[in-house]
């Protein structure tokens, strides 16, 4: 079992969080691009042989027929009524499929240890003489937010 399972059972609400804030930031947006090994049918489309494809990841975690409100920040919506970790098919950050990445759970486990690290030690606030952070990212091969201005304050133990 890895740590990302322990968690889940342990701490749902912090899972929760991290789910969200991967589902909302889609940090490989086209995920890896493949090429087809031969003439296939999709969906009603013809795809030639050795065509680039790729997965639009951003557009499946920001879609409102499967989110209903995308662009808020709700980590509610994967725990069910019991407050245990609810599973979305459409929650890809890591692709799916055979594409999915092989070392998933290196990312989500190191992601914990330094999310609940920062939480442990620090508070964050808006800088109030600074702009609010823009939910609109740089658009690129990777997406990455706009510079933003943040105030950490050690807490007290």
């Amino acid at each position: 079992m890895t740590v990302n399972n322990r968690l889940q059972q342990k701490m749902p609400d912090t899972e929760a969080t991290m789910m969200e804030i991967m589902r909302k930031s889609s940090l490989v947006p086209l995920g890896l691009f493949h090429n087809t090994m031969s003439d296939t049918e999709f969906a009603g489309y013809y795809i030639p042989k050795e065509t680039v494809i790729a997965a639009n990841l951003h557009i499946v975690h920001n879609s409102e027929k499967i989110w209903g409100d995308p662009q808020n920040f709700r980590p509610n919506r994967f725990l069910d009524a019991n407050n245990r970790i609810k599973n979305y098919d459409e929650f890809i950050p890591f692709s799916i499929g055979k594409r999915v990445c092989p070392g998933e759970n290196l990312p989500r486990d190191e992601f914990f240890l330094f999310f609940v690290g920062l939480l442990k030690h620090l508070s964050f606030y808006a800088d109030p003489d600074k702009a609010s952070p823009s939910e609109v990212p740089n658009i690129g091969v990777i997406l990455c937010p706009k510079p933003y201005f943040v105030k950490a304050q050690a807490r007290k133990n």
